[in-house]
């Protein structure tokens, strides 16, 4: 029943109820499970997401797992598979946590049973409980028999939300020795594949997978929408490196031959490549999706912000101007009536950010044009100021003041002073970092020595963000330009931003010239 209803919105008071009263017959003073019991347990679980209801069950079924003499290498792999809808939470690690100290002496994993327990972690985020389970499994992965192709997608799919940490690096490095000589891979397995290493940084054994999987695609069918879009947004925290490269130029060769890309795997498409620096491979990808960007239906609001988000550390070339000039042409109809009053101030706000190095060359190329086509479309007149080269800052300053990113903060801790915040609300990382160390600087400039807080959210959309506009706040504040104030910023505090309903964080910052 629970994998049959899982799905339904519906039945979730019903199945709430279920999962508790199933709990209590769970207990171990009324009955034994045996491995297989616990691996069909969990495994029936796979269709719910976090609940009170899902956390009592699985609280339960680890006593099971904890006093089991061993589990099979079947009802690890089903086990693990069960919690893909689970997002971390003391249950799941414990669960985790009680899987990892069997698989050690577990008789071999199969391929299937491997992908199966990997798949199962895709909404779990890095803990102590996922890096046992992720090194234990590394070691069955290297001693398995030829990982098939199916294995090789599912498991990479699922460490999505990982982070890098020696526990994934062992897992990838003991894949990517697989890959080489697997039957080919098809293009929703690449797809997924590459999909599975979104948060994932650069290292040696990412280059492994990277350059393994290069030589799947260029032999591989064709790459529908989804796989393309799906495969380059999964390199979105990856550096350029000849491994990169190897699966740009790949996939720009699918990207030429597909048929219409739609606007989400346009938007995905080019999101993905934000880290990357331009070279011939990135220029190849630019050049193909700029013809489906011509030709495709109307971009929506996000997804032409993505395609100009994945621009940003790029430099300017033809590649460039052709898809700007895409953009251009998309911009000139986006609908922005969906978009309310402050997210529209951020859409540009974040179209300036990421644009911005398009605007030093001679001539600008295209990128004034999109900036000033999508002011007009979203009824807010760029500043003045954006004009000249040096005066930019401000102009986007004074976008994001809009917006009321900068107010006195009335819900301060510093008392009897007016103090000045800055609100990182709706921005991204890279333009969070970029508006807290212009706005610093502008206030200094203005004068300003009372304390200033720096405001921003908790990221509770996507567990794997957790604390990474906290660490870029933390560089900011590191900057010689502000003086040694990392002491000051341990003592951040947490309180209510009624304005968003968030929980967000805030340090406190007080100018060395006030102290």
């Amino acid at each position: 029943m629970f994998a049959k209803c899982g799905y339904f919105q519906s039945h979730r008071e019903a199945l709430e109820h279920l999962l508790n009263k199933t709990a209590v017959l769970l207990q171990p003073n009324k009955v034994k499970l045996d491995a297989q019991g616990i691996g069909t347990m969990v495994y029936n679980l796979r269709k719910l997401a976090r609940s009170k209801g899902t956390d009592t069950m699985l609280n339960a079924i680890s006593q099971h797992i904890l006093s089991a003499e061993q589990l099979d290498p079947q009802a690890i792999g089903n086990a693990l598979y069960g919690l893909q809808n689970m997002t971390r939470s003391p249950a799941t690690d414990v669960v985790l946590d009680t899987i990892s100290q069997h698989i050690p002496s577990a008789e071999q994993l199969k391929p299937q049973e491997i992908g199966n327990a990997l798949y199962g972690l895709q909404n779990m985020t890095r803990s102590p409980a996922t890096d046992a389970v992720l090194d234990a499994i590394s070691q069955h992965i290297l001693s398995a028999r030829q990982m098939d192709p199916q294995a090789i997608g599912n498991a990479l799919y699922g460490l999505q939300n990982m982070t890098s940490s020696p526990a994934t690096d062992a897992v990838l490095d003991a894949i990517s020795q697989h890959i080489p000589s697997a039957e080919q891979l098809k293009p929703q397995e690449i797809g997924n594949a590459l999909y599975g290493l979104q948060n994932m940084t650069r290292s040696p054994a990412t280059d492994a997978v990277l350059d393994a999987i290069s030589q799947h695609i260029r032999s591989a069918g064709q790459l529908s929408a989804q796989n393309i879009g799906n495969a380059l947004y999964g390199l979105q925290n990856m550096t350029s490196s000849k491994a990169t490269d190897a699966v740009l130029d790949a996939i720009s060769q699918h990207i030429r031959s597909a048929g219409q890309l739609n606007p989400q795997a346009i938007g995905n498409a080019l999101y993905g490549l934000q880290n990357m620096t331009s070279s011939p491979a990135t220029d190849a990808v630019l050049d193909a999706i700029a013809q489906h960007i011509s030709s495709a239906g109307q971009l929506k609001p996000q997804e032409i912000g993505n395609a100009l988000y994945g621009l940003q550390n790029m430099t300017s070339s033809k590649a460039i101007d052709t898809v700007l000039s895409a953009l251009h042409e998309q911009a000139q109809q986006v609908n922005v009536d969906s978009l309310p009053f402050s997210a529209r101030h951020h859409f540009l706000a974040e179209a300036m950010h990421s644009l911005t190095p398009y605007f030093n060359s001679k001539p600008p190329r295209m990128a004034e044009g999109v900036l000033l086509t999508l002011s007009e479309r979203l009824q807010i007149p760029l500043p003045a100021a954006f004009a000249e080269a040096s005066s930019r800052q401000k102009a986007l300053f004074d976008v994001l003041k809009a917006a009321g990113n900068i107010y006195l903060n009335k819900h301060s801790r510093v008392r009897d002073q007016q103090v000045i915040a800055i609100d990182l609300h709706g921005l991204s990382h890279a333009l969070g970092e970029a508006f807290c160390d212009i706005a610093l600087r502008l206030l200094f400039l203005e004068g300003r020595v009372s304390p200033i807080d720096i405001v921003y959210g908790a990221s509770s959309h996507k567990a794997s963000n957790q604390g990474m506009m906290r660490a870029r706040v933390e560089r900011v504040l590191a900057g010689s330009a502000f003086g040694n104030v990392s002491k000051d910023f341990q003592e951040a505090f947490v309180r209510v931003d009624r304005k968003a309903g968030l929980n967000p964080h805030a340090a406190s910052f007080i100018p060395t010239s006030a102290r």
